[in-house]
Formats: structure tokens, C-alpha cells, sequence
């Protein structure tokens, strides 16, 4: 994970917020594993594009401050493949309005 604000963050954090969702929006265990897929298959395409330019012109997609964000939409995402049925955004936030600035 990149420097970008925000400081650093422990793993429990991560884990913390995993289990939040999880709980929240009722999803299988496999949902956040095929998120952590999707995190790594954008993190990988955005090395690839950033091959060959200076670390200013292409900085980190991961960093302390983005990792939140980051992983909440792919965790969306995840359980939209997951379920393969409609998963309203507006429902999403709804269900987490308490726990993250949505």
C-alpha cells in the first residue's frame, strides 16, 4: 500500500471492515475473497499502465487513504457476481450508513 494521506493501517482494519460488511449486507464468505481478486486485478493493471513513467505521473491506486473506498467497491461488486441478481446502490447505503461515509 502507497503513501497517499491518511497514515498508515493495520491488517485488523481491513478485517475489521470485511467482517462489517459481511455482516451488514449478508454475503457468503466467498464474496469478499473474489473482492480481494478484483482489488489485485486492478492493482496489477494499474502497474502494467504505469510502466515506464515516473511515479508522480501514475501514483498507487492502493494508499491510506483510498484502501476504504477501494475495498467496499469491491466488495459491491464481488456480490453483484456473486448473486448474479440486482443489488441496488441505494440499498447498499442504506445498510451501511452507520458505519462508513457513503
Amino acid at each position: 500500500v502507497g503513501s497517499g494521506g491518511g497514515g498508515e493501517f493495520a491488517e485488523q482494519e481491513v478485517v475489521d471492515v470485511l467482517q462489517l460488511l459481511r455482516a451488514q449486507l449478508q454475503l457468503d464468505p466467498e464474496v469478499p475473497v473474489s473482492a480481494f481478486v478484483i482489488l489485485e486485478r486492478c492493482v496489477q493493471a494499474c502497474r502494467s499502465a504505469g510502466k515506464g513513467k515516473s511515479a508522480a505521473a501514475s501514483p498507487p491506486l492502493l494508499t491510506a487513504g483510498s484502501w476504504k473506498q477501494l475495498l467496499i467497491t469491491a466488495v459491491i461488486l464481488a456480490a453483484k457476481a456473486w448473486f448474479d441478481e440486482q443489488m441496488w446502490l441505494l440499498g447498499v447505503r442504506h445498510q451501511l450508513r452507520a458505519h462508513f461515509d457513503l
